[in-house]
């Protein structure tokens, strides 16, 4: 057996001297991530928001589903919102602007199969200070899951829920609702509409109850669809649970929120799997948002 390294005396000397530095340090020097920034645990936090919700629900504070669908809303509704930023950012503090900002929309619901609460949620941003939010029309209008009760909550970046008392305002076609809640001290996202493809773009959302996850791509292009709403291609990254969450440009303001995706085949008949995909970003359009809330 061959006899065990040993290091010299410098070296051993050296060794414990980082050691002693390590240990003497504080705990903050051995974080992972920069002071301010969160560390997910992504079950803890559904469970943490499913609890918040469920306290609201016991309060009697949360309305149904039903009594908060947006096909009842009206089509437009006056708003003072801050007005847009027009100096570019670093990454970083889009990031923070988007956490901030952070308003999404949850059902609290029990299912068919058994008698817990269960929740299932999708994205929003605040657009004024006192809590009022954008999401999209089909996160409260349409549902997959099949409920004997479902309520209506809205939950902030830090696991905070809060009631929703009324949809403000609604657009089908731009797939845009306006919902207030009882949220207090919210940091708003301004609304722009001077995207421009190319433009780096941003997005904060929760796919698949993967928390907080931040994604960066450009603004491909903007385009009307056949139903006469504008909307914008991006190609951010997101998934199913992602709807209704802001897509920032660079200088923290929101262009508009996710929507859709749709994926395009070579073959559009009998697809293979060597053919080439392509998956189109859609987002709901600032612009469309801001004629919902401009005065007339």
């Amino acid at each position: 057996m061959p006899p065990l390294h040993t290091p010299s005396r410098p070296r051993r000397a050296a060794l414990l001297l980082a050691l002693a530095l390590a240990l003497a340090l504080p705990s903050t020097a051995l974080r992972a991530q920069a002071p301010g920034v969160p560390i997910h645990e992504d079950g803890a936090e559904k469970q943490r928001i499913l609890r918040a919700a469920e306290a609201l629900k016991e309060a009697g504070k949360l309305r149904t589903r039903a009594s908060l669908h947006p096909k009842d809303a009206p089509q437009h509704c006056a708003l003072q919102l801050p007005p847009a930023r027009n100096q570019p950012l670093p990454s970083s503090a889009v990031h923070e602007h988007a956490r901030k900002g952070f308003m999404g929309i949850g059902t609290l619901y029990l299912c068919q199969k058994c008698d817990h609460w269960h929740t299932n949620t999708a994205g929003g941003y605040a657009i004024t200070a006192d809590g009022i939010a954008a999401t999209c029309f089909h996160v409260l209008a349409d549902s997959e899951v099949q409920m004997r009760e479902g309520y209506v909550f809205a939950y902030n970046d830090a696991g905070e829920a809060f009631p929703v008392t009324e949809v403000l305002a609604a657009n089908q076609a731009a797939d845009i609702a306006l919902v207030r809640t009882e949220a207090r001290g919210c940091s708003p996202l301004p609304l722009s509409t001077d995207g421009h493809p190319g433009d780096p773009v941003f997005c904060l959302s929760s796919p698949k109850d993967i928390r907080g996850l931040f994604t960066q791509g450009i603004l491909s292009r903007y385009f009307r669809d056949p139903r006469k709403a504008v909307f914008l291609h991006v190609t951010t990254d997101w998934a199913a649970g992602s709807s209704g969450c802001a897509i920032l440009d660079a200088c923290g303001n929101a262009l508009g929120h996710v929507a859709s995706t749709r994926t395009l085949l070579w073959r559009d008949e009998n697809p293979a799997p060597k053919d080439v995909q392509m998956t189109l970003k859609q987002a709901a359009s600032a612009r469309e948002l801001l004629q919902l809330t401009a005065p007339k």
